[in-house]
């Protein structure tokens, strides 16, 4: 075989700057890897400071040396061939690290911003609330299998920003298995059939809270069975739950419609156990003053899934009147809201365990993550949405989120304790694989491009840092409350 291969240098990187690299043939040894043609392309576009790069050759990352890749392809290469090569700017590899185990399974975490955590949450330094001025203070809320949701303020690095003991969500009784965050307002759901609406700003009217830093539910609702998923509208006016019994159901996210609801119904009055008149209310304002959290009843109720339905969530394009859903009955349901229409059904090979909308601008790109090793790619606006199958993990995928921003980079967690960060173009190799835990990973939510926070049945919370000094950093969730 020859010494020399022949190719060619074509880009889709992000910076218009690293994408001017000549269009001529250039000639490189047959040894060379990724490594070497990373030197030469930031030699010829004279990078200073050097950016390292990536390559991919036919959709796949290339991972072996180029005489490697060529063997690899059985014939149909050869030393002769010229070899297209398209690089795009690497994402730099994560390392992993010691875990700290706790007491706890760690089902879901969400991620919010607000001005209005405890006091003992507003520190000081990088990253703290001093430091961000009047910006709203991002944290993370924790769902856990003890019953309860566990709020912590995070820096940007996602490092806690507080050693303070955590803010407390108790409205549960069994395992919490759902969180979601919109503003100031947290839902929780769980293995007690129970939806839990909690306002975590205390100045705000209807905000149940404890002088021992705990925030109890405003309004609670329910379903038949485990509620498995919950997640709001992108405009933080209703929400979204599914269940184990079959249900996808729409709430109103506003505390204070419940509250009102609730003092409505109360002052209606109705009859006792004894068919007496019940005793009215003095009144709404009475009523809404209750030291019970105010019933949640659904806006609508969506039924068609024949098994347990294991997420649902509001397209975040079109004009936000649409569903999406997914069951163990290995169907994926697109759901007209208003009407309640289940305006598409479509059949999957396995059940969908997580359901992944990309955010970057003009795209409907929607990833799943299934009970097996698979992930799958689709485009819900064309006539054929299937497209690329992401294989590579060691058991189910039960989470898969986009890089915020990104049409092409987004990250997968599965039961074999890796997660997995992932270029579309490339569905064969991923980026890079990182074993994270030591057991289950269940969750993962991005806090930024270059930071993924993974829950898991290690009982830890780690994160996961894409960018100099990389690391896998354990962060303690479990912490004992006195009962109130």
């Amino acid at each position: 075989m020859a010494e020399t291969l022949q190719v060619q240098l074509v880009s889709r990187c992000r910076e218009p700057a690293h994408s001017k690299v000549p269009s001529s043939l250039f000639s490189v040894p047959i040894s060379s890897t990724r490594y070497a043609l990373s030197e030469l392309v930031n030699v010829l576009l004279s990078l200073e400071p050097a950016v390292p790069f990536d390559f991919m050759i036919d959709g796949t990352f290339l991972r072996t040396t180029l005489e490697g890749y060529v063997l690899e392809s059985k014939g149909t290469l050869s030393a002769e061939t010229v070899l297209v090569i398209e690089y795009t700017e690497a994402l730099a590899r994560p390392q992993p690290d010691v875990l700290e185990n706790q007491d706890d399974w760690i089902a879901d975490l969400a991620i919010g911003a607000t001005k209005f955590l405890p006091k003992a949450f507003q520190v000081k330094g990088k990253g703290g609330r001093k430091a961000r001025a009047n910006n709203a203070l991002p944290f993370l809320a924790s769902a856990s299998y003890d019953g309860l949701v566990r709020i912590r303020p995070l820096r940007e690095d996602g490092a806690y920003a507080s050693d303070a003991a955590p803010l407390i969500a108790a409205g549960h009784k069994a395992a919490v298995k759902a969180v979601a965050v919109s503003g100031s307002t947290l839902v929780s759901a769980g293995r007690d059939h129970g939806v839990a609406l909690y306002e975590l700003d205390p100045t705000k009217p209807h905000a149940r809270s404890t002088s021992k830093g705990v925030v109890l539910p405003s309004a609670t609702g329910a379903h038949d069975d485990t509620v498995e998923s919950v997640a709001f509208h992108p405009l933080g006016m209703t929400f979204i739950t599914g269940a184990w019994d079959g249900k996808v159901q729409v709430y109103n996210a506003s505390i204070a419609a419940a509250v009102e609801a609730a003092a409505s119904s109360a002052t209606a009055g109705g009859d006792d156990d004894d068919g007496r008149p019940a005793k009215r209310a003095k009144s709404g304002k009475a009523a809404a003053s209750l030291a019970d959290p105010a019933p949640l009843s659904p806006l609508i109720t969506l039924e068609g899934h024949t098994g347990a339905v294991t997420t649902a969530l509001f397209e975040n394009f079109g004009d936000g009147t649409n569903a999406l859903s997914a069951s163990w009955d290995h169907s994926l349901r697109v759901w007209d809201v208003p009407s309640g229409a289940n305006a598409t059904i479509i059949a999957t090979e396995t059940a969908v365990l997580d359901i992944g909308l990309c955010s970057a601008p003009s795209s409907s790109a929607t990833l799943t993550a299934h009970a097996g090793p698979v992930v799958r790619l689709w485009d819900f606006r064309t006539q054929d949405p299937a497209s690329a199958k992401f294989k590579g993990h060691g058991g189910f995928v039960p989470a898969v989120a986009w890089m915020p921003g990104s049409a092409v980079h987004f990250a997968t967690a599965a039961h074999d304790g890796k997660v997995r960060v992932w270029d579309i173009r490339s569905p064969s190799i991923p980026l890079y694989s990182v074993a994270v835990h030591s057991d289950k990973v269940f969750s993962l939510a991005w806090l930024s491009e270059t930071v993924i926070l993974t829950g898991s049945a290690d009982c830890t919370v780690s994160r996961v840092v894409l960018g100099d000094g990389l690391s896998v950093q354990p962060m303690a969730v479990a912490s004992n409350i006195d009962s109130e």
